[in-house]
């Protein structure tokens, strides 16, 4: 539960999951190892919190950016925030039961924390370090102008950065070859940064591909003829989608609901709701290549982590997607 608070916090300010694996890794390790909780099911919790950083209503998360560039006069990050953050909050409670559960069952059979090649961070005596309230400046810098001043997400991110570099630079230490501290940071970024923007290109392009091709318009008429309502119809395409692209397929998909779903009727609010619960169902598939540097991080195979990601992660996502088309039909999301 604390952990998944402190996730919620890092969540306000929408930063890419990507980008913190090895931060939220290491922190569930030190969370299970005090715990005692078996660490295969470390993925689990990281998996999850990386779909919570993905769905946090009213955040500029990657999700809010791509509706906001495809429809920039319709789309707003905080319309039906009510209905969004209930979605939400059931995401998070069904997580809480399901993994409850699962690690109880664990600790009867007698299983316990064993650390193994996992490396997990070691705290220096007499260290100067920040206190924990300043990292709560950035994240409310960034909220406050991307929900109240009207910013543009990158703009937002960008004020988040100038007031983080103001806030911790007394404790940038200068390491390695590095001469100032202004090198280490550019030493740190780039240690892996490059990865993001190219994973997230290799999700993009598959989806660019199967939108291009003659079976991706034949498929979308045959939903729309098969009986479902147009509503329906577009959480299926969504799905399909999401289960081969994940993330990469929403700029793929705003062209299609703009096309053929919003003259039919269907609210952009239900095609957000499908959109954000999609990903939250990907994220979790073994296909996902973050599933995989996770299992590597906790030092286990994937066999042994992933029954209780497809817990944690598959089966709430699929309540809460089936909860978001029922919704969407009874006009909760206009």
């Amino acid at each position: 539960i604390g952990f998944v608070f402190f996730r919620v916090l890092l969540g306000l300010a929408g930063f890419v999951n990507e980008a913190i694996i090895v931060t939220m890794m290491c922190m569930c390790g030190v969370i299970f190892k005090t715990a005692d909780v078996p660490r295969r099911h470390l993925p689990a919790l990281t998996a999850f919190a990386a779909s919570l950083g993905t769905v946090m209503p009213g955040a500029p998360t990657m999700i809010n950016t791509f509706l906001s560039l495809n429809f920039p006069e319709e789309y707003s990050s905080t319309a039906y925030m009510g209905g969004r953050i209930v979605l939400w909050v059931i995401f998070i409670a069904l997580f809480l039961v399901f993994m409850t559960a699962w690690i109880l069952r664990d600790k009867k059979k007698g299983n316990h924390f064993e650390q193994g090649n996992m490396l997990l961070p070691e705290f220096e005596e007499g260290k100067k370090e920040p206190n924990f309230l300043l990292a709560l400046v950035p994240i409310l810098v960034i909220f406050v102008f991307y929900n109240f001043l009207g910013f543009d997400s990158w703009a937002a991110v960008a004020m988040g950065v100038i007031a983080a570099a103001v806030a911790f630079w007394g404790y940038v230490p200068v390491e390695g070859d590095a001469k100032t501290k202004f090198g280490s940071v550019l030493n740190f970024m780039g240690e892996g940064v490059m990865l993001i923007p190219i994973q997230l290109m290799l999700m993009v392009l598959p989806v660019m591909i199967m939108s291009q091709a003659p079976a991706f318009e034949w498929g979308v008429n045959l939903l729309n003829n098969a009986g479902f309502s147009m509503t329906v119809a577009l959480a299926i395409l969504t799905l399909i989608f999401m289960f081969f692209g994940g993330l990469g397929t929403v700029p793929a998909l705003c062209p299609v609901f703009a096309s053929v779903y919003a003259p039919a009727g269907v609210s952009l609010y239900a095609f957000t709701m499908f959109v954000t619960w999609g990903v939250a169902f990907s994220g979790g598939l073994p296909t996902n290549a973050s599933i995989s540097v996770e299992s590597n991080l906790a030092d286990c195979k994937v066999g042994q982590t992933y029954p209780s990601i497809f817990i944690g992660s598959i089966c709430t996502a699929t309540i809460v997607y089936i909860l978001a088309i029922l919704a969407s039909l009874a006009g909760f999301f206009g």
